[in-house]
C-alpha cells in the first residue's frame, strides 16, 4: 500500500491522467484518438469500440467517463429522454453531419450525384452497428432484406457485390476509391456526433483537451456541396 501511494503521488505530480472512452467505430474518430495519443496523452484500457446500448451502459456503470456515438436527427429527442432517465447528459460534438449512401462502383445507382432514401429501398442494406430498438431508422433497416455484418471489412466485402448499400458519415480523407459516396438529400437523416457523460461530471484537463482536439482536428462534412 505504501508503494501504491508513492505511485499515486508521482502520477499526480506529473499531472498525467488516463482517459477512458467508449465509442462507436468511426474511422475518423479513432484516427484522431491515435493522433492525440502521439502528443503524449494516455488512454486507459477502457478505450473500446462497441454498440450504442453498450456505450450508454459503460457510462452509467462508470466503466468509462465519456461515451461518443452518432445519433440520427430523427432519434435525437427520444435519445435525450432516454439518457435523462439514467442521469446522463450529452452535448453535440458535431452537429447535422451529412449522411452518405455508399455503394460499389458498378452499383446501378453509382452514377447518381445526390439521392433520396426512398430511391435506395429497392436494394438491400448492409450494416455492422446495431440500431437502438426505438430508432426511427428501423423503417429503413426493416423495410427490405438487411444484412448485418460483424465489422467494417465484411461491410466492404458485401458492398462489392454491387447490390447492397450502406449509410455513413465521413471526412475528406476517409473516402475509399473502390466505392461511390452519394449524399442523401433528406436532412432528417443527418447525424449528430454526441458526447455523453454522467450529470455532475467534472471533466479533467486531459478530457477537455481531447474534446477540443476532436473539434479542431476532425473535418466531418456537414453539407453535400463539398465535391470529392
Amino acid at each position: 500500500m505504501t508503494e501504491y501511494k508513492k505511485i499515486e503521488d508521482l502520477s499526480s505530480k506529473c499531472g498525467i491522467q488516463s482517459i477512458s472512452v467508449s465509442f462507436i467505430y468511426l474511422s475518423y474518430i479513432l484516427e484522431a484518438f491515435l493522433k492525440f495519443q502521439e502528443q503524449g496523452y494516455l488512454f486507459s484500457n477502457m478505450l473500446r469500440r462497441t454498440e450504442p446500448a453498450e456505450i450508454i451502459n459503460d457510462v452509467i456503470s462508470q466503466g468509462v467517463h465519456i461515451g461518443i456515438l452518432p445519433i440520427n436527427q430523427l432519434d435525437l429527442i427520444s435519445f435525450a429522454e432516454k439518457i435523462k432517465q439514467y442521469k446522463l447528459r450529452y452535448f453535440k460534438l458535431f452537429e447535422s453531419v451529412q449522411t452518405y449512401v455508399i455503394v460499389g462502383r458498378k452499383h446501378p445507382l453509382a452514377g447518381k450525384r445526390r439521392i433520396s432514401i426512398s430511391e435506395m429501398l429497392a436494394y438491400p442494406l448492409t450494416y455492422y452497428t446495431a440500431l437502438p430498438e426505438a430508432s426511427k431508422l428501423r423503417q429503413i433497416y426493416d423495410f427490405n432484406i438487411s444484412l448485418k455484418v460483424q465489422n467494417r471489412d465484411e461491410l466492404f466485402l458485401a458492398l462489392k457485390n454491387n447490390k447492397c448499400f450502406s449509410l455513413l458519415t465521413l471526412t475528406p480523407d476517409s473516402k475509399n476509391p473502390e466505392f461511390c459516396y452519394i449524399p442523401l438529400i433528406d436532412d432528417e437523416f443527418k447525424m449528430n456526433i454526441c458526447v455523453i457523460f454522467q450529470s455532475g461530471t467534472a471533466f479533467t484537463a486531459q478530457e477537455i483537451e481531447l474534446i477540443e482536439f476532436l473539434k479542431n482536428t476532425v473535418r466531418v462534412k456537414t453539407t453535400d456541396s463539398d465535391k470529392f
